[in-house]
């Protein structure tokens, strides 16, 4: 088994992750709470996880927080299939704020 991570800092992390756990529930299997989903793909497990101010508390307007995504599958080439399933949807849901996923393989 192979893990990853990566995290991007923005204001509607609440809402990029609420966009893709609902996108993604279309197709695989999908456990969502306000602040993390977990995705079963065939190929591989995600989680994103939310961290930061609340969108439910009175925050500044561009208090920043973080998507924390960590993915594991079975071998390398999966592995890249769920990190460019994952940022090309991202790019898709992101257009007026561009955000890129920095991918880290962990131990």
């Amino acid at each position: 088994m192979i893990h990853s991570q990566a995290s991007v800092a923005t204001t509607m992390a609440e809402q990029y992750l609420f966009k893709l756990a609902k996108h993604f529930a279309k197709k695989v299997p999908v456990h969502q709470q306000p602040r993390l989903a977990s995705i079963e793909f065939e190929f591989g497990h995600c989680v994103l996880e939310v961290q930061g101010p609340s969108g439910d508390a009175p925050v500044p307007p561009q208090a920043q927080q973080t998507l924390h995504v960590r993915c594991h599958s079975a071998d390398a080439q999966q592995l890249a299939r769920l990190h460019s399933v994952l940022e090309s949807h991202l790019a898709l849901m992101t257009r007026r704020e561009p955000l890129q996923l920095h991918w880290e393989t962990l131990a």
